[in-house]
């Protein structure tokens, strides 16, 4: 697989991530770009966005720091496999790219000093953020913000920047 060029400068190879790779710049800047739904949102709807308000959640609810952390980094490695929709990443062929996108998710968690078991504890706001974002896509509910990746790239960094210490 060829490797990949980012923002920071660096070159990564994603099949082939080492911890001096990361950037949080990098996955900011990626995830603020990718569209969720394969695009498929009333408007420009991005993962970090969507990580955004998994941790806006979870901090309303009164989580942890390291918990709240792994709300927004949940979806981390899609930085560099991108987002897929739930019935194609689901499907039983794409087993192995699941393995190998959760494996990315757990050593970026854990590169930002993270417990990767937080992943449980998220993944019940995943899941309530999901719904939400679906009835915002069947036009029957609304209560999320359309905001320009830019907006979203400096939000995702400032939370970051004020749980990771």
């Amino acid at each position: 697989m060829p490797m990949r060029l980012y923002k920071s400068g660096l070159i990564v190879d994603p099949m082939n991530l080492r911890s001096r790779d990361l950037d949080i710049r990098d996955i900011a800047h990626n995830l603020s770009m990718i569209c969720r739904f394969a695009g498929s949102f009333p408007f420009h709807y991005s993962v970090a966005h969507h990580s955004i308000l998994v941790y806006d959640h979870m901090s309303f609810n009164g989580h942890s720091r390291e918990a709240c952390l792994a709300g927004l980094l949940h979806d981390s490695a899609e930085y560099l496999f991108n987002d897929l929709i739930s019935s194609v990443k689901h499907h039983p062929a794409l087993a192995e790219y699941r393995k190998i996108e959760h494996e990315t998710s757990r050593m970026i968690l854990a590169h930002f000093g993270c417990s990767p078991s937080w992943l449980d504890v998220v993944k019940p706001y995943d899941t309530l953020v999901y719904h939400h974002e679906e009835r915002v896509r069947a036009g029957t509910s609304k209560g999320i913000l359309q905001l320009c990746p830019r907006t979203v790239y400096d939000r995702f960094l400032n939370i970051f920047h004020s749980l990771h210490q």
